[in-house]
């Protein structure tokens, strides 16, 4: 049943689902904990309206934000860093991450999985964004569709927002097209696009003169 061996304070209307909050050590607020699973061991204080999912914030030692770690498969799971309110929502958001979330941050599919850097307000917000990211992560930064994957570098704010952008290949699952490679490809279809549709063939001793493809 649900709280089995809780050590913490849980509010009215959490923890309200099967094996929800066993062995809970942190203060869990209202409407918080709902789902199979959810807050199962976990030693973090969760705020209002968070850790709502399947396995949401198992094994959890970092403090949740109201409104964070919201979906139906693992957000916030193992995760050891500090979240902000209104952050890793999303399946698999902030899974294994160790680092700090800050408001607003994180919320999509494996945005911040077992992500290591300190990551700025309202940043990381693509599908696999800061996935296994070390570096720290500045404000606005990092939303698009794999940005900073596997990044290892700092990056300011309002930095990096392109799909694949400051993404490195090089990590395992972080495999995306390099910028040069994106923009070498635009450029020659680009080429193609603009060349006449007539071309000219002629051979040295001229005798085939020209010919029109």
């Amino acid at each position: 049943g649900a709280c089995v061996g809780n050590n913490g304070t849980i509010c009215d209307g959490a923890c309200n689902s099967p094996e929800a909050c066993i062995d809970n050590q942190g203060d869990i607020q209202s409407c918080s904990c709902l789902g199979v699973d959810a807050c199962n061991t976990n030693e973090g204080d969760v705020g209002l309206f968070a850790c709502n999912g399947k396995h949401a914030c198992k094994k959890n030692s970092g403090t949740i934000g109201t409104l964070s770690c919201n979906d139906h498969n693992r957000a916030c799971f193992d995760n050891h860093g500090d979240v902000a309110p209104e952050s890793c929502n999303g399946v698999k958001a902030c899974l294994e991450n160790d680092g700090s979330i800050s408001l607003k941050s994180c919320n999509n599919l494996k945005s911040c999985h077992e992500n290591t850097g300190p990551v700025g307000e309202k940043s990381c917000n693509g599908q696999e964004s800061c996935m296994k990211n070390v570096g720290t992560i500045g404000a606005k930064s990092c939303n698009g569709e794999k940005s900073c994957c596997g990044n290892t570098e700092d990056i300011g704010s309002g930095e990096c927002n392109g799909d694949f952008e400051c993404c490195n290949s090089d990590v395992s699952q972080c495999e995306c097209p390099s910028q040069t490679n994106v923009t070498s490809a635009l450029g020659s279809l680009a080429s193609l696009e603009e060349a006449p549709t007539n071309a000219s063939l002629t051979t040295s001793s001229g005798g085939f003169g020209e010919r029109n493809l």
